[in-house]
């Protein structure tokens, strides 16, 4: 009863809050579920909300809920969109996107910033919708990331931090635990759940860890430049997918283009407006995965990069 009342409440809420204009004008209604603090949810956003406004021919407004990026509040977010009747529902990241196709019914979807969404069961094998559900994938091979790193380090044992409640960190994992029984390294993988473990998780690691994968989570996002730095220090080089952290002194990332989301997301969402069923759409794969290097950090790590990893490199950071 009391969960009852509160969603009834939330709906009621919603519909006061959505602005009246929308079904005054006639216009199509997008829901977008933003997680609020994660700055490539952002960026790609700012991309798709500029995008749409030249390509749509229909009449829209876009409706934006900013929820903390727990699975309950991503949930209540989606059930939300749906309760003010909305016509598209847009999402970013995995968790987003596995929350929206658990709520909605009969309104599509579409995600950006999702990593393989065919292994998290979101379209089929073959790039289709299975159900009302589609979008732009947000990641590269993590089997290129990998090599690229093994190629320029005698590596033996790769640690890998994940948090347990995320989808994308766990199938990297899963990834990783492949890639070690083809090649000659062991994984070590490390489940971290709050934020004291953040601080201690090298007490959790044998000493003899070469390099750090920092698994693709929004869990990391408010830690990664105290991780980063915790791992420098020993001497622990940090490989990720995490968007902007080669900045942050990551020493080699593989991360996607936001701007070719954005504009493929907004491409799809224009397409739905206009009337195009989602059974229509394929899933979009990233064409713009950019491999970055910082060789000031590999030089204080002591790792000499080969030409030919430095010969797939987009941009390098001296």
């Amino acid at each position: 009863m009391l969960r009852t009342a509160i969603f009834c409440l939330l709906v009621c809420i919603a519909l006061l809050s959505t602005p009246f204009h929308v079904w005054a004008t006639g216009e199509q209604l997008i829901a977008v579920v933003l997680v609020k603090d994660i700055p490539r949810y952002q960026n790609i956003h700012h991309v798709f909300a500029e995008e749409i406004s030249l390509q749509s021919t229909a009449a829209y407004q876009l409706y934006v809920q900013s929820p903390n990026d727990d699975f309950m509040s991503l949930r209540n977010s989606v059930r939300k969109a749906v309760a003010i009747n909305a016509d598209l529902i847009v999402v970013y990241g995995t968790s987003a996107a596995l929350a929206a196709q658990m709520e909605t019914r009969h309104i599509p979807v579409l995600f950006a910033d999702v990593y393989n969404p065919v292994a998290q069961g979101l379209v089929l094998a073959n790039g289709q919708a299975e159900h009302d559900i589609m979008g732009v994938r947000g990641d590269g091979p993590l089997q290129t990331l990998i090599n690229a790193y093994l190629n320029s380090t005698s590596a033996k044992k790769i640690a890998a931090i994940y948090n347990p409640k995320d989808p994308a960190g766990k199938t990297q994992i899963n990834i990783l635990k492949t890639m070690a029984g083809r090649k000659a390294f062991i994984a070590v993988p490390l489940a971290i759940t709050t934020a004291e473990e953040v601080k201690t998780f090298l007490d959790k690691l044998p000493d003899d860890i070469d390099g750090l994968l920092v698994t693709d989570s929004t869990f990391f996002t408010p830690f990664l430049t105290e991780l980063i730095e915790i791992a420098n220090r020993n001497k622990m080089a940090v490989l990720t997918q995490i968007p902007d952290t080669a900045e942050l002194g990551a020493f080699m990332v593989l991360e996607h283009d936001p701007f070719e989301q954005g504009k493929e997301l907004a491409k799809m969402a224009s397409m739905i407006l206009s009337g195009t069923e989602i059974s229509a759409l394929n899933l979009m794969k990233p064409h713009h995965v950019h491999l970055t290097v910082n060789l000031k950090v590999a030089k204080e790590l002591g790792i000499t990069v080969p030409f030919d990893v430095l010969a797939m490199t987009s941009r390098v950071i001296r």
